[in-house]
């Protein structure tokens, strides 16, 4: 059985990241080495070997991060207090702002008004089964039961919606849909496509009450000035994250812009590389293959060795970001503890748990090791700092 490129790079891009730091960077395209000259284009290192990264059992795990390497023979960097950034903080909460909010949570949870007579008018929310039919034959990618959906969306033709508009609700309809030259399914895109089709309802988003909170929100609220308060809060701590995930990644971008690095260390590249490795372990024993059966199958690599080469060569630059940190974490003695620090631990703690699909702190120390826990919290609460010491133009 081949085993499916797409499906093994979605599952890497959420496996470690730094949340509101920066995301550790995988291979997913690009891993392939065929020109032997490029297994020689490793940069200022040596690439890592495959013993340095297992265990005892010849298994890929992820190892410490090297703590107590001295980064500043490595990175040096200057005037970064101070720093001026362009992002803007978040604005007012409008009333427009907090319908949208409102309209995206009763229609997540389908807490709608639900109205079976009447006709079909453009932009409604409607509950919809369909059929459609190449040369008479059932095309299951065009077929649905119960779908609900927004006319007006580009999930849609837009000819298809035509059809709909001004028909009874609950009447099937049968018409011929001709999908446009740009469609996303290029199978499609620019062919006829017959369809039969039924309206059964038409989904409204109420107006939120006293009466009808608790139902919109089974039980959770029973006011609606409490659910009000709940949305808001939602919308100010979303804007806040996108706001310092925003100004770390501009203040990330203007630290690199003026360091200057060195030869990175090797057990810097060495971490790093464990940190993909251990991931292809994985996929490797959820298909009962070993490391190199699955790089072939998947057609990322001809061996372990090539994809090492090309780990440590992307290694260089990701290193980059890690070692800088490091050098302000040490010049601001911005360390961790385990008590003062206990609510961000467990913080990531709970995103690593979730992300890599672990079944306690147990498991997530035995997988991911404390040390790289730690220094997790550290990039953030570096990061924390660097915010607290921007100047925000305007």
């Amino acid at each position: 059985m081949k085993i499916k490129k797409s499906t093994l790079i979605s599952a890497a891009a959420v496996a470690l990241v730094f949340a509101g730091a920066f995301g550790m960077s995988y291979l997913a395209g690009g891993l392939r080495l065929t020109d032997t000259d490029a297994k020689k284009a490793v940069t200022g290192a040596s690439a890592v070997k495959a013993e340095d990264i297992q265990d005892e059992n010849g298994k890929f795990v992820i190892l410490d991060y090297p703590e107590d390497l001295d980064m500043s023979s490595y990175v040096t960097i200057s005037d970064y207090e101070g720093m001026e950034v362009a992002t803007e903080k978040p604005g007012e909460i409008t009333d427009e702002l907090i319908q949208q909010n409102i309209d995206s949570f009763i229609s997540y949870y389908g807490k709608y008004d639900v109205h079976t007579e009447g006709t079909v008018e453009k932009g409604d929310i409607v509950t919809i089964s369909y059929t459609g039919y190449q040369d008479g034959v059932v095309v299951a990618a065009y077929t649905a039961t119960d779908n609900v959906l927004k006319l007006g969306s580009s999930d849609i033709p837009a000819e298809f919606e035509e059809h709909l508009v001004g028909t009874p609700i609950g009447e099937e309809q049968s018409f011929t849909v001709t999908f446009p030259e740009d469609w996303g399914d290029t199978a499609y895109a620019g062919r006829t496509m017959d369809f039969k089709a039924t309206v059964s309802a038409v989904n409204e988003i109420p107006e939120v009450t006293d009466d009808n909170v608790g139902e919109i929100t089974d039980g959770k609220y029973q006011t609606k000035a409490d659910f009000l308060a709940y949305i808001e809060q939602s919308i100010e701590d979303y804007e806040q994250t996108q706001y310092e995930a925003e100004v770390g990644s501009e203040i990330l971008e203007k630290l690199m812009d003026q360091a200057k690095f060195g030869t990175v260390p090797q057990e810097l590249l060495t971490w790093h590389v464990s940190t993909q490795m251990r991931y292809y372990q994985d996929m490797a024993d959820q298909y009962n293959m070993t490391v190199e059966e699955y790089l072939q199958d998947a057609g990322l690599a001809d061996s372990v060795d090539d994809a090492l080469y090309a780990m440590t060569q992307s290694a260089v630059e990701a290193c980059k970001s890690y070692g800088l940190l490091d050098v302000i974490a040490d010049q601001q003695d911005i360390t961790v503890d385990p008590e003062a620090d206990a609510a961000d631990i467990e913080e990531r703690s709970q995103q690593l748990i979730e992300g890599l699909g672990l079944s306690g702190q147990e498991k997530l120390l035995d997988y991911y090791g404390e040390v790289n826990l730690y220094h997790d919290v550290q990039n953030w609460k570096v990061f924390d700092w660097l915010r607290d010491h921007v100047t925000q133009k305007g």
